[in-house]
């Protein structure tokens, strides 16, 4: 196992913003522009510096700790031995691209001299979608894939996740078949009476199964069809094992893994935040054992309860949220993830992808469980 993580997101991003002075950000006159740039990072960087312990940080010091090799050095202390980039920050704007660019020679070096292993995030929320059935959105999808490809091929990936666009449907459809939800419409249509009651419950089971039987004939004739296509192109680019299909929280994934996996060695990236929220916490030691050498990398964050949803029949539903910092929510990562990663004697990276947050506690705190559990018989 290797502990891994992604990169500070509210260190980065001011940074990026702070060295590229977008036009329509700053003012027009060079000086003007430096000078309100580099006080809004000093500012929050006040903001973000350990007040509390008493450090007090020289307004070089409070602007040096926005550097992307401060942070990286920072998680390395931590335990750090993995880091994954992100790609839809990268491929953002021209301007980011070419910052991301600059940095490349250092993270290179990194890799070559300190055995720090890289992976990357294909661009998610740019409409990236490897199984859609349209074959424009399938190609240009391939395309954005070469290109990523290429721009981190100094860092020699060992994975690259990606999500699956069609889950947006999977989610449609599971919206419509809520239990209680589903219910109460139903309550308006029959009357209280026993017959009522049957053809309500009669109707209730049709519209639960005939929703089961479009998810699989979705499945089985669009989506997985559309997958295999893709990598087969995607073959000519990247090796398969290196492509990691995320499991994510509203898609039939399981549905869809057991066919692609069984005729293509492509991996998993298990989001342990995502099965948390579509089958509960306890259900990670089933999935690491079904997938077993399947799995390529986790994204790794704990799962907490911010609150419930109460449905007009009294029915209470938990509201839980995902990419919290390990400790903070449900998730016991000795028992729930890393003992049943040691019976299958995973050796890939477990990534820390708490967005919202500093990862460095996280880091510590996985690399010590990692370190405790060394000894533990499997």
């Amino acid at each position: 196992m290797r502990v891994g993580t992604i990169l500070n997101t509210f260190k980065i991003v001011p940074k990026i913003v702070h060295d590229i002075q977008f036009p329509k950000t700053f003012p027009k006159h060079p000086k003007v522009s430096r000078k309100i740039a580099d006080n809004t990072l000093y500012i929050f960087g006040k903001l973000l510096s350990d007040i509390n312990a008493g450090r007090q940080l020289s307004p070089e010091q409070l602007l040096s700790m926005f550097e992307i090799e401060a942070q990286i050095h920072e998680l390395r202390d931590a335990g750090a031995e993995h880091f994954e980039l992100t790609a839809d920050l990268i491929f953002l704007r021209p301007e980011v691209t070419e910052w991301w660019r600059q940095k490349m020679p250092y993270l290179s070096k990194l890799r070559k001299e300190e055995n720090v292993t890289f992976s990357v995030h294909l661009p998610q929320f740019g409409g990236v979608q490897i199984n859609s059935y349209l074959p424009e959105i399938k190609q240009a999808s391939l395309d954005v894939i070469k290109r990523t490809a290429n721009f981190f091929a100094p860092l020699e990936p060992t994975g690259f996740a990606t999500h699956l666009g069609g889950e947006r449907f999977f989610r449609y459809l599971s919206m419509h078949s809520i239990g209680p939800v589903l219910s109460q419409e139903l309550d308006k249509m029959f009357p209280k009476s026993w017959w009522g009651k049957t053809k309500k419950q009669s109707l209730y089971q049709f519209i639960r199964l005939l929703i089961w039987w479009l998810k699989h004939h979705v499945n089985d004739t669009v989506s997985v069809p559309a997958i295999m296509e893709s990598l087969e192109e995607i073959e000519k680019i990247i090796p398969l094992e290196k492509i990691c299909l995320e499991n994510l929280e509203h898609s039939d994934f399981e549905m869809m893994a057991d066919m692609v996996t069984k005729k293509k060695n492509v991996k998993i990236c298990f989001d342990v935040g995502h099965l948390a929220l579509q089958s509960g916490i306890k259900d990670a030691p089933r999935f690491i054992q079904k997938y077993n050498r399947k799995i390529g990398q986790l994204h790794l964050h704990d799962i907490a309860v911010i609150a419930a949803t109460i449905y007009p029949n009294g029915e209470k539903e938990l509201v839980l949220q995902d990419h919290k910092p390990l400790g903070a929510g449900l998730l016991n990562l000795k028992e729930d993830i890393l003992l049943p990663l040691k019976k299958i004697d995973f050796r890939g990276p477990i990534i820390i992808e708490d967005y919202y947050h500093d990862p460095v506690p996280s880091v510590k705190m996985l690399k010590q469980a990692i370190e405790e559990i060394r000894n533990t018989p499997k």
